[in-house]
């Protein structure tokens, strides 16, 4: 084969090349496309005008922060800065930011890169539904079998990105229904807006705020208990971009709370009526002018309690009757002493009620007799 057969072979070749990887970019639903370091495309496959309502021939040599929302432009710019200067620039690289379309509404759009050696960056690119930087964490499995929502707001607080746990715990079938569930601006997502609007001034001062509580609604209006924790995210300049969170859901404790409150609550006021009454018992046995009520150890007959007419009867302080150990045996007369001692602990330990009759001694020394009912 001659040179020029042979040059001719490879234009052929060549030209077959680039037709068969033309027709492979007209695959969908996958977008390609091929741009320089700072953003600009230098080709777009046709798909571009489908999916996204944008011609290659509008598309080309334009800068692609022209399109992408304008709380994304500043870490897509980052990203691709990054690809040029990462030890790993051959390896691809994953991207999610938001893009607009042609009818001027945005798309969320996941890009895949890598960079040639040319210094061209070859992407393919895939709108998606639901987008999260959260959702890319390699503990989100973990964090959706233990129920634990992710979320992320927007600068405004409204939702942009929900997980599925997220969506499950507050009552909705899935992570889109969620999110047109909460589009509307003037639908409530808690229960006290003034307690999401101070969680966004919080994180605006301190850029992370942990286990702030609140109440959500759910998506048949009841309400829900959850616990945020939630973190400020900046672009390279500082601005700030976007709320990222975890939500977990503490209504069980919330309520088991409140019960433990309510049983509290409950305890107390009886406790409080249980003082009335002993308070109006006393002063019932108190007001009494002939006769005493007591109780005592039925074994040692130690006093526990005496009413106050005990003093005013036999003229002992209250108090000697329940410090002084076998002060009521003392006081008894001496005839009637040993007999009332062992009738007292023989009847109670048969554990029969008894009545009896007794003398004892006053404080003046004088002798009262007392019936024992």
């Amino acid at each position: 084969m001659s040179k020029f057969e042979r040059l001719e072979h490879l234009a052929h070749k060549l030209t077959r090349v680039q037709t068969d990887l033309g027709e492979f970019f007209e695959i969908p639903p996958d977008l390609f496309a091929v741009l320089q370091l700072d953003g600009s495309f230098q080709w777009v496959s046709p798909t571009w005008e489908e999916l996204v309502g944008w011609t290659p021939a509008v598309l080309h040599r334009r800068c692609w922060t022209e399109f992408i929302h304008p709380h994304d432009i500043s870490f897509s710019q980052h990203f691709l800065k990054l690809l040029q200067t990462s030890a790993s620039q051959r390896a691809k690289n994953s991207l999610k930011n938001r893009f607009q379309r042609g009818d001027g509404r945005y798309q969320w759009l996941s890009w895949n890169f890598r960079l040639s050696h040319e210094e061209d960056v070859y992407a393919v690119v895939r709108l998606i539904e639901q987008p999260s930087l959260i959702a890319d964490s390699p503990h989100q499995r973990v964090l959706e079998a233990a129920e634990i929502g992710c979320f992320q707001l927007g600068v405004n607080g409204r939702y942009t990105s929900v997980s599925t746990a997220m969506a499950r715990m507050h009552g909705y079938i899935s992570q889109e229904e969620m999110l047109k569930g909460l589009a509307d601006p003037q639908q409530p997502t808690c229960v006290e807006m003034s307690r999401f609007a101070e969680l966004l001034k919080l994180l605006r001062q301190h850029r992370t705020i942990k286990e702030f509580e609140l109440q959500t609604y759910c998506r048949n209006g009841s309400v829900l208990w959850i616990s945020l924790t939630v973190q400020s995210v900046l672009g390279e300049q500082g601005t700030l971009l976007c709320y990222e969170g975890i939500a977990v859901d503490i209504s069980r404790r919330k309520r088991a709370e409140a019960d433990r409150m309510q049983l509290l609550a409950c305890e107390q006021a009886a406790r409080i009526k249980a003082e009335i009454v002993e308070q109006r018992f006393r002063e019932l046995i108190d007001g009494l002018t002939d006769a005493i009520v007591w109780e005592c150890n039925p074994e040692t007959l130690q006093f526990t309690f005496v009413s106050r007419s005990a003093e005013r009867i036999l003229g002992y302080p209250v108090e000697q009757w329940q410090s002084k150990p076998g002060f009521w045996v003392h006081i008894l007369h001496p005839d009637d002493r040993n007999w009332v001692v062992a009738f007292c602990q023989e009847e109670t330990k048969q554990g029969r009620d008894h009545e009896f009759e007794y003398r004892c001694f006053t404080n003046d020394g004088r002798i009262i007799g007392f019936a024992i009912m």
